[in-house]
């Protein structure tokens, strides 16, 4: 008898966690929608590590396509706009404005790969509801079945499926990042010099990322000589490149790794004569974490937001040919 009350006790759990999955998978998938196509604006608070920065974003879908403007409201001064081809980061204090080509599908604020289908590497939960901005929100939670990777806490508006709120946390329950707005609103039109930076002037030094091959710059065919082995359990490589970066004589070599969920980027650059050190060791920045090392007289970095443990344990299983 005890038997077959814990088998049908098993089986209802089953059947519950089957159906928040599939519940959450949905409202995951709506979230992704509505942020890359609605049109909202509203202030939000962000706060990773000890730092707390509010800000103001406007982003609409027209003619024109997809456009978006995020504005620093306290802190430093930043802008970034956003257009179907480029993202432009205006930096006051630095004199910069950054230039990047967007990829196809590439997204904006949630940076994350096949966010709503399925992930062995997580489970996925309903938490209720909430009321963000005020705003009710169905609230769900992904959680990490190993300590390779973080969890999240998203809070989705119910009518119009926009993320409101985000945590990012360990399996422990310790916060690293988290997002707010604390109001919002979806006007039908917006008007286009909303989208117009306001920092920029004409004196700022422009500085372009762009792939090592464009330009007319010739380069023999790419093939890495790196390889990346004993992964994390779920981790895979899914992309390699060569990139010229802004402050890096030579091309870079850029791997992006992913468990399908949560993607991370390895850099490797040849260290070339240079008076400058090249830093060694350990950082983090809310949910990012960065590991640098020095191997075979190249630089070594990996940057993501994955716990520390993910970032060096990939940091040390490269190798290179010999």
């Amino acid at each position: 008898m005890k038997k077959i009350l814990l088998f049908l006790l098993c089986a209802v759990v089953t059947q519950t966690a089957t159906a928040d999955t599939e519940v959450v998978l949905s409202l995951l998938k709506k979230m992704a929608n509505a942020e890359k196509t609605l049109n909202y604006e509203g202030d939000l608070v962000y706060l990773h590590g000890p730092k707390v920065e509010t800000m103001h974003i406007v982003h609409a879908v027209d003619q024109k396509g997809e456009r978006k403007r995020v504005m620093s409201k306290s802190g430093d001064d930043k802008e970034v706009v956003m257009d179907a081809q480029h993202l432009f980061a205006v930096m006051p204090d630095a004199g910069k404005i950054l230039v990047e080509k967007r990829r196809p599908g590439q997204q904006g604020q949630v940076q994350f790969a096949n966010l709503y289908e399925a992930n062995e590497n997580y489970e996925y939960k309903l938490q209720g509801k909430e009321r963000i901005a005020g705003k009710n929100c169905q609230v769900v939670s992904i959680y990490p079945k190993d300590n390779f990777r973080f969890g999240y806490r998203f809070s989705i508006e119910e009518e119009s499926g926009l993320l409101l709120k985000a945590l990012t946390q360990d399996r422990a329950g310790q916060i690293h990042e988290q997002m707010m707005y604390t109001s919002v609103a979806f006007p039908k039109t917006i008007a286009p010099e909303k989208f117009t930076a306001t920092l920029q002037k004409d004196e700022y030094q422009w500085q372009e990322s762009v792939n090592a091959t464009e330009e007319g710059v010739e380069l023999p065919q790419y093939k890495s000589v790196w390889r990346l082995q004993d992964l994390p359990p779920g981790f895979q490589q899914v992309e390699s490149s060569q990139r010229f970066i802004p402050g890096t004589p030579g091309p870079v070599e850029h791997f992006v790794l992913s468990d399908k969920l949560a993607t991370l980027s390895l850099f490797i650059s040849k260290i070339e004569q240079s008076n400058v050190p090249l830093e060694e060791g350990a950082g983090r920045s809310g949910s990012l974490n960065i590991y640098s090392v020095i191997t075979d007289n190249h630089h070594i970095t990996v940057v993501g937001a994955v716990p520390k443990n993910t970032i060096e344990y990939i940091a040390r299983s490269l190798r290179r040919d010999p």
